[in-house]
Parts: structure tokens; sequence; C-alpha cells
């Protein structure tokens, strides 16, 4: 080989070595940047909207369960049937305290069938606004076919951007015999979307199961189908797989007030309360969930975080509401099931129900325009609310034996949609729980379930 062909030789593999070693270099680069991208940004956004998404959907559950119980409770009835000042001042105070209780507050407002605003948090301006929108136009057509239901709609009314929403949940309030007298929204304002997203620091873009945007940080562009006014669509929330867990609240709060507890967060602290609510969703309503096992106790352990937000008094007395229909809707169905493929009472569950008769019973005082007022062991009196029938049912039986009690309430069909004393041995344990609670006292029955 003479020297010009080995030096050509010898520059061509240099080069090719050169070219290799850029190669591999850009590969890796390109690679690298690619998976910096991906765990950054990509599984960063999806956390974020996950996070924001787990968030939302606890949300959905409390204000689903504060419509339906507000829309029932007399003083919504009242403002709306009433020209009362001292009503509305007492209906604006319910309605603060409950908006003010959530991660995600909320604008309210109570309007009658003709849109004229009777109790709202916004601004006049918005008042007018929200009001004469054609999104509530819409909405109110769609309750008047639910009337029963609470609905949830992205919000499009034309609000001043100082109070912008996201999200309206909306519900009928009906009288005695099922009529519309009036509509109660709140409407999630985005300034806590926002207030999520900065503290994520990435982008944020949350959808409802229609595709419709609730919230996002990007730069939406106008939809060309008109996709996003979603007064042509409403999500029930009934259809959440999880909505069966807002049984915790009903289970434990009944008997933890006439235990002498006030608010949520200290039922938290106390080891029997505690111990009593996590057995009840972990052994009795978890496992007859149709879902991820390992997911229902995921959402079970958040239910507990949320519970023990110092930040939020969420009092015991305002989850109260309305409890024959919230254990009804929330808790029978998770007991009807366990017994069904178990065999045998859930105990916690069947002390819940003791417990709820003991709230309604104890110590009746007298029935009034506000409700039935009883008293607790702690020695204060408390107003029950619920619908007016409810209340005069226990007023009725206010004089009943344990036995009797226990018998006309479960074999009220009015109430349960069935006689519950057909489950097997559910009359005995609940006569036995609810004596248990009246000579022990309600934190010594909840005891005697772990």
């Amino acid at each position: 080989m003479n020297r010009s062909s080995f030096q050509t030789q010898l520059r061509r593999s240099f080069i090719g070595y050169v070219v290799v070693i850029i190669s591999v270099t850009l590969v890796l680069y390109l690679g690298g940047y690619a998976l910096n991208f991906y765990t950054g940004v990509i599984v960063g956004n999806q956390e974020n909207n996950r996070a924001m998404a787990d968030t939302l959907a606890d949300q959905y559950r409390n204000y689903e369960e504060g419509s339906d119980a507000l829309a029932r409770c007399p003083e919504t009835r009242a403002v709306l049937t009433q020209n009362s000042v001292g009503a509305t001042a007492d209906l604006n105070r319910i309605l603060y305290q409950f908006v003010n209780e959530q991660d995600f507050r909320a604008y309210f407002v109570l309007m009658t069938p003709e849109r004229h605003v009777v109790c709202s948090n916004f601004c006049k301006e918005n008042q007018h606004f929200f009001a004469d929108s054609p999104f509530v136009g819409s909405v109110i057509s769609r309750l008047q076919r639910a009337p029963d239901k609470t609905l949830t709609f992205v919000c499009t009314a034309p609000l001043t951007s100082a109070q912008e929403c996201a999200l309206t949940f909306c519900r009928a309030v009906t009288d005695e015999e099922g009529e519309a007298i009036g509509y109660l929204f709140f409407n999630l304002r985005k300034e806590f979307f926002r207030a999520f997203e900065h503290q994520a620091g990435q982008a944020i873009l949350l959808t409802d199961p229609y595709d419709n945007i609730i919230y996002t940080s990007l730069d939406a562009q106008m939809d060309p189908m008109d996709k996003q006014p979603s007064g042509k669509y409403a999500v029930d929330i009934r259809q959440s797989g999880f909505r069966i867990l807002n049984g915790a609240h009903t289970g434990f709060v009944l008997g933890a007030y006439l235990a002498g507890f006030d608010i949520v967060r200290d039922c938290m602290h106390d080891a029997t309360v505690l111990g009593y609510m996590n057995k009840m969703l972990l052994d009795e309503v978890v496992p007859i969930l149709p879902l991820d096992q390992e997911d229902c106790k995921k959402f079970a352990a958040a239910v507990q975080d949320r519970f023990n937000n110092p930040f939020v008094n969420h009092e015991l007395m305002s989850i109260s509401l309305n409890s024959t229909s919230k254990w009804r809707a929330r808790n029978m169905p998770s007991f009807l099931e366990y017994v069904g493929k178990n065999g045998k009472l859930p105990t916690c569950l069947t002390m819940s129900f003791a417990a709820y008769i003991a709230f309604y019973s104890n110590d009746v005082q007298e029935l009034t325009d506000k409700g039935l007022v009883c008293k607790r062991a702690k020695g204060n009196e408390y107003t029950v609310s619920d619908d007016r029938w409810v209340l005069e049912f226990y007023n009725e039986h206010k004089n009943d034996d344990v036995p009797t009690l226990v018998h006309a309430v479960m074999t009220n069909e009015q109430m349960w949609g069935q006689d519950l004393t057909k489950v097997p041995g559910f009359e005995d344990a609940t006569v036995k729980n609810l004596t248990n609670i009246r000579e022990n006292g309600a934190l010594a029955a909840y005891a005697s379930c772990l």
C-alpha cells in the first residue's frame, strides 16, 4: 500500500469514527432530553391533572351532598315562601358557612322560578348577569325535567373577571308536592383552580366526561363545534363509583355529636371514633365495592386526611342535615350489599343506623318551625333538620320505648323504600345498639364495635 492510499484510508476511518461518536452523542442527548421532557413535563402534568381531578372529585361529592341537603332544609324553603328579612339572614349564614368549609369555594345563588335572586354572595352586577344569562335559562329547563337531581355544568355565564366561575352545581328547591319553588346554584370560583395551578407550577387541563373544558391554564381556542357551552351536557355525579364512601360522614357524625364532639377534625383525634370510621370503611364498605380494592383503600385514606384538615372547622350539625335520606342513599346500599354477600350484619353500619335513630329521638323537647329540638348528654339543645314529615314522625314517637320506636322506624317504607325488619337480625341488633347508646353513651357504643 502506497503512502497516499494509506493516508486516505486513515482519513476516512477517522471521519467515520467522528461521525459515529457525534451520532451516538446526539442520540444520547436527544434521548436524555426526551426522557427528561417526559418525566419532568408530561408525567408531571399528568400527576398535576390527576391531583386536581382527585381534589375536584372530592368537592363533587361535597357539593352534591350539600346541594341536596340545603335545597331541602326549612330555611331555604322559608326564604322562598315568606317575605322575611330574618329568614334570609339565617339562610345567608348557612350558605356562607357551607361554602367556606370547602377546599374550592363557590359563589352561591338562590333564585325564584322567575329568576329573581333572593340570596347570593355574587356582587349585585354579577347577580343580574348570572340570573339573566342564557346559561341559567338552559340549566333551569334541565332542572325542570329532573327536579330531584343535583346537576353539574361547565359555567358559561358572562361574569366579570373578578368573579369568574368554572363549574356550576344546581338543584331545584321543591315544596311538599314536589313542585319547584326556586333554584339553588353553587358556582366554583376559578381563583381556587388558579391557586392549585400556581402550587403545581405546571400546565393544567381538566375536562368533564364529555370533554367540555372545566379549567385549563393553556390558551384554549374557541370551540368551532360550539361544544363548550355545556347547557347541552349534564354530568350526573351519582355515576361516581366512589359515591358510596360519602357514607363515612353519615356513618359516624350523628353518634359522635351525641358523644360530645362538635367538629369533624376533633373526631379524627379520638381513637374510638377514628377506629370506628376506619373499620366501617375498610372492613364493611370497601370490600363490597365493584372497583379496584387498592384504589378504594387509597381513597378511604384520603377521606381521613380531608376530615383531619386543620384549616376547616366542619361542624357535625351542618353534616346532619337530612340524615334520613342520606342514610338511605349512602349507607343502606352498602349495608344491604354486605348482608347479601356475607350473610351477616356489618357491625359498624348496623350501629350507624341505631346512632341515626338516637340522634333523631334523644330527649325530644319540641317541634318548631326550624326543626325537632332535642337535647344531648352534654346538656345543650340541638335542632334536627329534615323533611317535615320525618320530624313529625319522630315527634309523634318521642314517648315510645326502644323496641317500639325501632320497629316503627324500620317499618316506615316512606323512609327506606322497604320494610327493614325483614333483614334477618337487624331489628334485634338495632334495639340492642340503641339501648347501649342510651344507657352507656354513643362513644361506648362505638367502642363496642371495635
